[in-house]
């Protein structure tokens, strides 16, 4: 059975696929066991069971019609990129900012003007940049993605400076400038 795995995903010759099936199953095995209620020997068996099949499912799928982008992300050579990094920051940056600015807007004004708008993102844009942008737009305080379609996204904005940051497109196009 091992020597038909080994033959199957020619670990053997090629390192890289070894290296990514490697750091898939601890990548597994840690989230397993953070989200797991319990810490046992059975659990930790059973992760670790689980988790080597589990990228044995993947490593193989990998090898036939999955993305080199998705298995990168999924290995997680893509936190490790500098880009990365430089996003992180600036998302911290406009939560924060952001959040100060809901805040402000509460306590002070104790109104505010919600308005759902439509973005059209570039034609050419990959399924993983929609994503990003989705994910940047959602997370920031006082916008929410309530709809993709396409390349077109509607937003529900709490505040007009969020909805002209989002009509002028600068904190979309700031998105997309990463590239990792």
């Amino acid at each position: 059975m091992l020597f038909k795995i080994n033959q199957v995903l020619n670990l053997q010759k090629n390192k890289k696929v070894k290296r990514n099936f490697v750091k898939l199953a601890v990548i597994i095995a840690i989230v397993w066991l953070i989200i797991s209620p319990s810490f046992t020997l059975a659990n930790v068996i059973i992760c670790v069971i689980v988790s080597l099949i589990s990228s044995l499912i993947f490593t193989l799928l990998s090898h036939k019609n999955i993305s080199s982008k998705m298995l990168e992300m999924l290995t997680m050579n893509f936190f490790f990129k500098k880009n990365f990094y430089l996003y992180i920051k600036f998302i911290i940056r406009e939560v924060v900012l952001s959040s100060i600015h809901i805040l402000k807007t509460a306590l002070v004004v104790r109104k505010f003007d919600d308005e759902i708008i439509q973005i059209t993102l570039p034609k050419n844009i990959s399924t993983y940049r929609i994503l990003l942008v989705v994910i940047s737009i959602t997370i920031t305080p006082g916008t929410s993605v309530i709809g993709v379609d396409g390349s077109k996204l509607t937003v529900h904005c709490l505040t007009k400076s969020a909805k002209n940051s989002l009509q002028e497109m600068t904190f979309v196009h700031k998105v997309l400038s990463f590239k990792f």
